[in-house]
């Protein structure tokens, strides 16, 4: 799925834990992990994920206009723990 496509296929408004791991369970998707989660009451809101689909991983992040790429990369012989590490990395600039 190329990142137009997820970014359309996702809802205008932060999504919880749980929304983000249903995700991971459709055919489209590879493997979701979230990056960043909200505090005191929005601890299960997501704030960030890394998403792969097709052997890219795209790094989201939730603001004011809904979500937006910070960035994607080739997730090819990466461990999930690499994956996991490269999203913080895109993450953090």
């Amino acid at each position: 799925m190329s990142e137009p496509a997820v970014l359309e296929s996702l809802p205008d408004r932060s999504m919880k834990r749980s929304e983000v791991e249903e995700l991971g369970d459709s055919d489209a998707v590879d493997w979701v992990e979230t990056l960043r989660t909200g505090n005191g009451p929005r601890r299960n809101m997501v704030n960030a994920w890394v998403i792969e689909t097709s052997g890219t991983a795209h790094v989201l992040l939730y603001e004011l206009d809904g979500w937006v790429s910070q960035g994607s990369f080739d997730t090819e012989g990466l461990t999930a723990d690499e994956k996991l590490e490269r999203g913080e990395d895109v993450l953090d600039f």
